[in-house]
């Protein structure tokens, strides 16, 4: 069961158990709101469970274009406002930057609520999240993923060819979930070895962290990872071997070291950090 899961079917409790408790206390627009707010925060909670999430992104309607649908912000109000609202004690109480700089043209990080947060010079931007908005008009791409869970091989394998053609253009590149470090992580990682700066989802994680230290795989995502190794990732299709002779399985163990469950953001500033890599790298900042 994914944490979001966990999370909002839990605060979904406290406006049920309010609605139940002062229903003959208070006017019936009161319970009513009340009841709204639990039966949003229940549909969310099962729409994000590991079994259910992979079908479920289109829930809080959000299109193509990284837009959420005037429908969804009144019918799913409560969310919306309470997912902004932890946003922003988390993004005031974090010493972590909003961003960080993995190589000269690739970025990590959370959800940059105005485009003047994105990094300099105009960055295409791949969006893993299916629940926070497009706020600019960059190049874009969205690959809906619910918060805690992760994308699919698929859409991993849209995400490296998407950004290989943005890079290949000449434009560097910010993927981002809601906080950067798990999801737009997943995909990073996959970026990172279909480009040659790491040969293996290790090496990937590592060099990750090196700019972004609270990088952080769950179960789902290593999972995820893997998934992509085995269909997408030269030399790991047909004989389960990656690049350096480890297996798939022993490559993904790497990614749930450390696993803490916390997600917290960090605020609009930002940390350049280019990561030496050897032979594949970027060469080391000073």
């Amino acid at each position: 069961m994914g944490a979001l899961t966990l999370i909002v079917g839990a605060v979904s409790l406290v406006p049920a158990t309010l609605a139940v408790v002062l229903r003959a206390r208070v006017p019936t627009a009161v319970t009513g709101c009340l009841a709204h707010a639990a039966a949003v925060g229940l549909a969310v909670a099962v729409c994000s469970s590991d079994s259910l999430s992979p079908y479920t992104t289109w829930l809080l309607q959000k299109r193509t274009d990284g837009h959420i649908s005037l429908a969804s912000k009144l019918l799913f109000w409560p969310y919306h406002a309470g997912l902004r609202g932890k946003l922003w004690v988390q993004r005031r109480k974090s010493t972590e930057p909003l961003y960080d700089q993995v190589t000269e043209q690739l970025y990590i990080g959370g959800w940059p609520e105005q485009a003047t947060w994105l990094p300099a010079g105009q960055p295409s931007v791949l969006d893993v999240t299916c629940e926070l908005p497009r706020t600019h008009s960059n190049h874009y791409l969205n690959l809906p993923c619910w918060d805690t869970q992760a994308p699919n091989a698929a859409q991993i394998q849209h995400g490296v060819e998407w950004t290989i053609r943005e890079l290949g253009e000449g434009r560097s590149c910010y993927i981002h979930c809601a906080h950067g470090h798990g999801r737009s992580a997943t995909v990073l990682a996959a970026v990172l070895m279909a480009t040659g700066k790491a040969k293996t989802a290790e090496e990937a994680v590592a060099v990750m962290r090196a700019a972004r230290p609270r990088v952080r795989l769950n179960k789902p995502q290593a999972a995820a990872l893997r998934s992509w190794i085995a269909g997408y990732y030269t030399g790991g299709s047909s004989c389960g071997k990656c690049s350096n002779g480890s297996t798939q399985a022993e490559e993904a163990q790497v990614l749930l070291n450390g696993i803490d469950g916390v997600h917290s953001s960090g605020t609009p500033k930002k940390r350049s950090s280019a990561v030496s890599l050897g032979a594949g790298g970027e060469g080391a900042a000073s």
